[in-house]
């Protein structure tokens, strides 16, 4: 089992604050699994309001694909499921068979 669950992350690790519309991903024993900061911000409001996640190609937390009781989850954050390249990513590369994301800060799971 596994929770995930979106929230407004402050990361202050660099000379400047930024804030992300973030997704954590915590384990069964308590421990974060994963933390995924939304890359596709969605109109004017998001991009004021918050930094775009990773950009750089790397596989650990780009559209990350978790292991969670033995199945391969996607994470994708709100708009980033209207891109069918994300979906086609995963089930090309990863053979991904569930993907979860969030909206309108309720999560959403589909199988």
């Amino acid at each position: 089992m596994a929770i995930i669950f979106p929230y407004p992350e402050k990361d202050s690790s660099s000379r400047e604050v930024h804030y992300y519309d973030s997704i954590a991903v915590i384990n069964s024993d308590g421990s974060l699994l994963q933390n995924y900061r939304k890359t596709h911000l969605f109109g004017q409001a998001e991009k004021s309001n918050f930094s775009f996640g990773y950009t750089e190609i790397n596989k650990e937390k780009l559209f990350p694909v978790l292991k969670i009781v033995g199945f391969p989850i996607g994470i994708l954050n709100c708009y980033e499921a209207e891109f069918p390249e994300l979906s086609r990513r995963w089930e090309t590369y990863s053979n991904v068979l569930s993907r979860c994301y969030k909206k309108h800060y309720s999560f959403e799971c589909l199988y």
